[in-house]
């Protein structure tokens, strides 16, 4: 937008020069994720203590064997939890072996109050481990802004998380799904036991595991999971809200393409790193045939 690439209106208020009026930051769309707690009474995961021990570090570099061996993701469920909803699993659950234990509260990505943190920090256990939730087809939908007209400030992102009634409405489905795994046996066998995430003030006035406590724990501990696309977005040249035409390159300019994950149209039911490598490959490979046999497209 910087270089005059972007809405007439918004880089008008900007005052750049405007080149091509294209909806560049619109459609802004992102995954959602949500970090659990389950202690249990089996010694199978991976905590701070037992990353220190020395023998087990020694054990994986001299034997390639136990600790640092396994990979920290023991399972994942995709899972449609919404029948109205058709184009892919709306709710992946991501199982870890690592323990939720200080510097996971203490990590600023999340950026909770320091009252939850100080509640939370009560709760750690080294005998536990971490379920991630996410929401992987949310209706809401967001932006991109230019603050002003420099290089060297931040732009304005408002993903506009859970504008959509629906949105969190999928989220308590989400949560259903996997509370349903605290009743198997695999579960019961290891003492799996759900760790609250309320605190005083922060959803504790709700009846605990009812709709509305989760509805509320989903609008104050859902976190984002950084699968922003669709601020670029591929599609027809006579599409209105398209930025890039199918083989990547921004309409009305020559010799520009994008290649990254702003070019998606609609998020997909999984996480966007590899079909980012996909799209970079394949402009690559556009790229290659173009200037091998001069395409006049």
């Amino acid at each position: 937008m910087l270089s005059g690439i972007g809405p007439r209106k918004h880089l008008q208020q900007m005052k750049i020069p405007l080149k091509v009026d294209l909806p560049v930051g619109q459609n802004l769309y992102d995954h959602l994720m949500f970090a659990v707690q389950y202690n249990i009474t089996a010694p199978l995961n991976i905590n701070q203590k037992k990353a220190s021990e020395p023998e087990r570090i020694l054990d994986y570099i001299f034997n390639r064997k136990g600790l640092f061996s396994r990979n920290e993701v023991e399972g994942i469920i995709f899972q449609n939890v919404n029948p109205l909803f058709t184009r892919g699993p709306q709710i992946e659950i991501l199982f870890t072996n690592r323990a939720y234990e200080e510097r996971f509260v203490r990590n600023p990505y999340p950026a909770f109050k320091k009252e939850i943190v100080k509640e939370h920090l009560k709760r750690v256990s080294e005998n536990s481990f971490i379920a991630r939730m996410f929401l992987l087809q949310p209706r809401s939908k967001g932006y991109l802004r230019l603050s002003d007209n420099s290089p060297f400030s931040y732009p304005i992102i408002d993903p506009r998380y859970l504008s959509h009634p629906e949105d969190i409405e999928d989220f308590v489905r989400g949560i259903r799904l996997m509370r349903s795994l605290e009743q198997t046996q695999a579960w019961k066998s290891i003492g799996a036991t759900l760790v609250r995430q309320d605190v005083p003030g922060h959803c504790s006035e709700y009846l605990f595991d009812s709709d509305n406590y989760w509805r509320c724990i989903g609008r104050h501990f859902i976190t984002a999971a950084s699968h922003f696309i669709g601020t670029c977005r591929m599609g027809s040249v006579n599409d209105p809200s398209v930025v890039v035409d199918s083989r990547l390159r921004v309409i009305g300019i020559k010799n520009l393409r994008v290649a990254d994950a702003s070019v998606m149209r609609y998020l997909p039911s999984g996480h966007t790193n590899a079909p980012a490598m996909m799209i970079g490959e394949k402009a690559a490979d556009m790229i290659r045939r173009d200037r091998t046999h001069r395409y006049k497209i």
